[in-house]
């Protein structure tokens, strides 16, 4: 696997599509500083996942948009695909390449996918996990990552050893167990709080679910009474309307006989009325006909009239045409005259410009001969003039060479007297140095003595730190026990607010209105409440209470008679059950009487049960009307001895729940629980809050408290970091100071070295000065020989010119002559052009005018012809004329006969008006009869109707359904006397809630599931206990052993890197090795053993280059991008860093960002990012294997 291609279009300078094809081995970008060479690293952390906008050197994630240039528009994207080599299958998918894609706009929306398919940021993450890749792994390290290297906290260094032993998927999977941990224990609390509430539920939901079933038996009885009476009155009903229905049918066939009638007098009269309308269109048509033929012959008549006028119009334009013949011949006689005089003309001018050409040709051949002899003299005087040019410049070439010996001699003279100065210079600097040297040895003797009394204070305030830390983890421990108490408790408060939102425990009818009051206040402020919510009961007494109260704990207490009777209303019209209403204007108290205050005073007696509980005064009449007169006691036997001295006249009730009932009788047994579900849940609720409270103020005061242990920690760390600051500085003064004193060695070693130099450079510059005095002497001699022989070709110039200039006055005066001879030609030539077009011109008229005289007799000829058909037509037209009087004589005829008929049609439709209305009347009689049997057959169909709809709407019955029910029961006044006692007996039951039936189901079905979920968790919790602890011993184990392989390499690595020394790293604590921090010890050549904060930056540096190499040869990176790590280095440790580049690249791809000689040394490619336009990037690439073949085959 190795990182194959990168694509960038959009992310920050890359304004262009960029392509980028790696190989392996080591590639190496470079490029001058604010190139953009750092957004190749940007891009690659970017398209891994990175998503904090600060690590990409930005303020938000859209600026790495390309933001736009004076020259280039902002772009609306930013788009970067990185593509793998999958070939080893080292990436977990089934793709021999895998390439991964992000694109991001500037609205801040984000884009992924691999392979084209788009995924989420997890998925990726997910991919690469554990490889080395990745935005947090170390194949990609940048200055950012060498500073959290080397930065001073431990417990920051661990990201790069955590992927690098391959346990970071284990520890995301162990978050994720603990996560889920986490919320299986809510959810155990909140199913085990559910399961509380629901067993408290269910024995009153028993008692009322047998009284609701009493009621559905009665009413079951009630309705078969009621059907019975159905059946009897919808027979009756019946019978009446099958009467009424003959007595309609009747009616309806004697109606149906005359609208028959009425039909069929009116199809006659429509038939005749038809014909008639048939007749005038007839008579129409013929009228019509009649017009038209008039019309035409008036119109034939007329065309005859312009025939003739036609005709002598053409007899006037023959005449015209035949003198215009004679005409054109007298035209075409005297152009052929002027044609023969142009001829005669054209044969002089013909002969002229033969003899004119003869002598033209003659004075040319003169003219080419001179031109040559001109040409040879001025290429001999070219000749001449470039044998002085180079005459010249070798004149030029040995006077400078001459000026320059005469500026070195100069220059050699200044050397010499500028060696005398610095002799004298360097023997003063010799003794400044060694004043120096003396005064640096006795500041590194104080810094040392201050580094000493430094550390010893730093170590005193770790010992007070230390048992401050320990102050604090106790305090924490105490914190995290109250703040679980305290969600334990929020986590059932809230539980218990629900299910007082939600109304739990209430029937379905009292939830309903409750939720009505809630949702409509204003509308529904007469509803006070239900009597559970109006009350508060002591602790201890709810079982009794709720006892006593039974199923009237959920009535609902109301201001008046018309709130009560305007919420059963509602109740009735959605059909939400049934409820209790308890008007406060109605309700009267009840009290014991006289024997009050004796029974008050005998043994086990608690009270009486309206006066134990507490409530708002004006529902003082609804709780006495209720509780009044219940008699709580202590147990059943008191309450048995009570009973029988007052002759069983009260209802007493034990704390246990057990009742003594006024009569004798006596309900108890076993309850489902000890305290009622609605009376202890307010209590509890209140107890709750009030516990919460104190739980949050000592969770305060704890809080208090480590802030202030928090704050002592913090005094006493700023204080041992400003020391450690201090003593950080005090070490690099230190190695400051020690490398001054080896720079004030090596300036007094340099000043030795330079006064052997200088002696030297006198003893050369001697040799030089007397060479160039020769040369210069020789040079001069030369240079007057060349001067001469550029006098001598001058002169032979000068000869030649003179013989070109009388050459040249006789080329002239030929030029002139032949010049005239031309024009003189040209002027003869033109004459005879001018002539010649003459006589075409002349040719083509008379060819014209013979043209136009035979069109003209064409045109006679062609009017004859017209004259002898118009003559043909005006006999056609008076011929047409005779047929057309025929023709309208017959239709004039026609129009008689159809006037006659549709006389005759009109007598026989009077006839039959008067038939069809004394039909109609009849019809009209009987129709109101009909209509009189309608109304009274729809009032028995109304009272039918509502029959129908009242079994409907209380039983949801049918006539047919209600035949099932049908019996023998006596007459309808017996049936409707049995319905009564029904009623009565329904009555007596009292509040019945039918929703208890399946409210009890459900609420035992939920309590069997949620007990069977209880037991899920339990088991989940322990299996997620179990993995938890599986993960933490893999991960342990793993981390040491890997980490002990990166102690040791990094160890051979530094020595390697330094040329000696040691290094070694080690955890800040031994026992927890999954959050120890991880502290690099480093010892160069020649230094003691010391953290690696006491380092040079060089050092540093280079420390963290051998930690990164230590890792890579325990786990290779398919790649490694590594942006300007060797910039602090110097060149010797360059090199050194270049050698390990070169020996790891055979296993792991390296592309380096860098502009350091001795790394661009090793790498096999180059690519080299420009600015060419201002704010955009650009790229070339180079090979270095090309090159170097290229100079061997050269």
């Amino acid at each position: 696997m190795y990182l194959k291609r990168l694509e960038i279009q959009g992310f920050k300078s890359f304004a262009d599509t960029l392509k980028l094809d790696f190989n392996k081995g080591i590639s190496a970008v470079v490029g001058p500083n604010g190139s953009g060479k750092s957004n190749i690293a940007d891009s690659i952390r970017w398209v891994l996942g990175e998503q904090s906008a600060k690590t990409l050197r930005g303020s938000k994630m859209e600026d790495i948009i390309f933001a736009g240039t004076q020259n280039r528009k902002p772009l609306g994207f930013a788009e970067v695909t990185i593509t793998f080599d999958n070939s080893d299958g080292k990436i977990p998918i089934s793709f021999g390449e895998v390439s991964i894609t992000r694109r991001i706009y500037r609205s801040g929306e984000s884009e992924y996918s691999i392979n084209g398919t788009s995924c989420r940021l997890r998925d990726i993450y997910e991919l690469f996990m554990d490889t080395g890749v990745g935005k947090e792994g170390y194949s990609i390290i940048g200055q950012g990552q060498i500073d959290r290297i080397l930065s001073s906290k431990p417990e920051d260094r661990r990201f790069l050893f955590e992927e690098a032993v391959g346990i970071v998927k284990y520890k995301n999977r162990k978050l994720e167990a603990e996560k889920k941990l986490e919320i299986e224990r809510q959810n155990l609390i909140r199913v085990e709080d559910i399961i509380s509430e629901l067993e408290k539920q269910i024995q009153p939901l028993s008692l009322q679910a047998e009284k609701a079933k009493e009621y559905l038996s009665i009413k079951e009885k009630l309705k078969i009474v009621d059907l019975n009476i159905f059946i009897e009155e919808a027979d009756q009903l019946r019978k009446e309307l099958t009467t009424l229905e003959e007595s309609s049918s009747i009616n309806e066939e004697e109606l149906m006989r005359q609208k028959n009638f009425l039909s069929d007098q009116k199809e006659e009269y429509a038939r005749i009325r038809q014909e008639i309308d048939k007749t005038e269109e007839e008579i129409f048509q013929i009228q019509n006909n009649i017009s038209d033929i008039k019309t035409l012959i008036e119109k034939i008549e007329g065309d005859n009239k312009v025939i003739l006028q036609e005709i002598h119009h053409l007899s006037q334009d023959i005449r015209r045409l035949q003198n215009e013949c004679e005409q054109l011949q007298g035209k075409v006689v005297q152009k052929d005259e002027e044609k023969v005089q142009l001829s005669f003309k054209a044969n002089g001018i013909t002969l002229e410009l033969k003899s004119k050409k003869a002598i033209l040709e003659e004075k040319e051949h003169h003219f080419n001969e001179l031109t040559k002899l001109l040409s040879a003299s001025e290429t001999e005087i070219e000749r001449f003039k470039s044998d002085i040019i180079e005459k010249m410049n070798q004149s030029s070439d040995l006077k400078s060479n001459i000026q320059k010996m005469k500026g070195l001699l100069e220059q050699i003279e200044n050397r010499r007297n500028q060696i005398e100065t610095e002799k004298s210079r360097i023997k003063s600097q010799y003794k400044e140095q060694e004043v120096h040297l003396k005064a640096l040895n006795k500041i590194h003797e104080d810094k040392q003595s201050k580094i000493q009394i430094l550390q010893k204070d730093i170590d005193e305030l770790k010992v007070q730190n230390k048992q401050i830390l320990e102050a604090i983890q106790q305090k924490n421990r105490h914190t995290s026990a109250l703040t679980e108490k305290m969600h334990q408790l929020k986590s059932r408060q809230q539980i218990l607010e629900q299910m007082e939102k939600e109304f739990e425990g209430f029937s379905k009818s009292v939830k309903s209105i409750l939720r009505l009051k809630q949702e409509h206040p204003e509308s529904w402020k007469g509803i006070c409440g239900v009597v559970a919510e109006l009350v508060k009961v002591p602790e201890g007494y709810e079982t009794a209470i709720e006892v006593a109260l039974g199923s009237s704990m959920q009535n609902i207490v109301t201001t008046t008679e018309e709130v009560s009777k305007k919420a059963i209303e509602y109740l009735r019209k959605n059909q939400l059950g049934r409820s209790t209403f308890l008007p406060l204007s109605a309700i009267k108290e009840k009290e014991l009487g006289k024997e009050k205050n004796q029974l008050m005073q005998e043994e086990g007696v608690l009270g009486i049960a309206s006066s134990i509980i507490s409530y708002e005064p004006i529902y003082h009449n609804v709780i006495s009307y209720l509780l009044g007169r219940v008699i709580i006691v202590k147990d059943l036997d008191c309450g048995i001895a009570i009973a029988k001295k007052y002759d069983h006249k009260y209802k007493l009730v034990t704390l246990d729940g057990d009742v003594l009932n006024a009569g004798g009788s006596m309900t108890g047994g076993s309850i489902y629980q000890k305290t009622s579900s609605i009376f202890s849940r307010s209590r509890e609720l209140r107890e709750l809050t009030s516990e919460l409270n104190t739980v949050v103020d000592a969770l305060e005061e704890a809080k208090k408290d480590l802030i202030k242990y928090e704050e002592t920690k913090n005094q006493n760390l700023s204080e041992i970091e400003n020391k450690k600051s201090v003593l950080q500085e005090l070490n690099i003064e230190l190695v400051s100071r020690n490398h001054e004193i080896e720079q004030c060695k090596d300036a007094l070693l340099q000043i030795e070295n330079k006064k052997k130099q200088f002696a030297l450079e006198e003893e050369q510059l001697n040799i030089q000065y007397e060479d160039l005095l020769a040369k210069l002497s020789e040079k001069t001699k030369v240079l007057n020989d060349i001067e001469k022989d550029i006098e001598e070709i001058h002169s032979k110039v000068d000869t030649h010119q003179s013989h070109i200039q009388s050459e040249r006055a006789l080329k002239e005066d030929l030029t002139q002559s032949i010049t005239e001879l031309k024009i003189q030609i040209s002027s003869l030539e033109q004459n005879n052009d001018h002539i010649s077009e003459n006589i075409e011109r002349l040719e083509n008229e008379i060819q014209a005018l013979i043209l136009e005289k035979h069109k003209k007799e064409e045109e006679i000829k062609n009017c004859y012809q017209q004259t002898e058909f118009k003559q043909q037509e005006i006999q056609e037209n008076k011929s047409k004329i005779d047929h057309l009087y025929l023709s309208l004589q017959d239709k004039t005829n026609s129009q008689n006969a159809l006037q006659e008929s549709k006389k005759e049609r009109l007598v026989r439709i009077q006839e039959y008006e008067e038939k069809i209305n004394k039909t109609t009347e009849n019809i009209e009689r009987i129709q109101q009869e009909i209509h009189r049997l309608e109304n009274k057959k729809t009032k028995f169909k109304l009272d039918q109707e509502n029959l129908f709809n009242r079994i409907w709407e209380e039983y949801e019955e049918t006539y047919t359904s209600a035949l099932n029910y049908k019996k023998d029961m006596g007459s309808i006044a017996q049936m409707k006397k049995l319905s009564a006692e029904y009623i009565t007996q329904i009555k007596s039951l009292g509040h019945i809630n039918l929703e208890a039936i399946n409210e009890y189901e459900k609420v035992k079905e939920r309590y069997e599931f949620l007990s069977v979920q209880r037991d899920d968790i339990l088991n989940a919790e322990q299996k997620l206990r179990n993995i938890i602890q599986e993960l933490t011993a893999s991960m342990e184990k793993q981390f040491k052993e890997n980490f002990a392989v990166i102690s040791s390499n990094f160890n051979e690595v530094f020595r390697e890197l330094f040329g000696g020394g040691k290094g070694y790293l080690q955890l800040t604590e031994e026992d927890n090795v999954l959050e120890s921090g991880i502290e690099i010890i480093a010892q160069p050549p020649g230094k003691k053993l010391q953290n690696m904060m006491l380092l040079s930056g060089g050092e540093r540096a280079l420390t963290a280059i051998a930690l990164l190499f230590s890792i890579l040869k325990m786990k290779p990176s398919p790649f490694c991008l590594l942006d300007e790590i060797e910039a602090a280095l110097d060149d010797a440790n360059v090199n050194r860093f270049a050698r390990f580049l070169k020996r790891f690249g055979d296993q792991t791809q390296f592309i380096v960002i860098t502009h350091r000689k001795g790394t661009m040394e090793v790498a096999d490619t180059l690519y080299g990012v420009t600015m060419q336009e201002q704010g955009i990037s650009k790229l070339v690439s180079v090979k270095l294997s090309d090159v170097v073949e290229n100079e061997e085959a050269s």
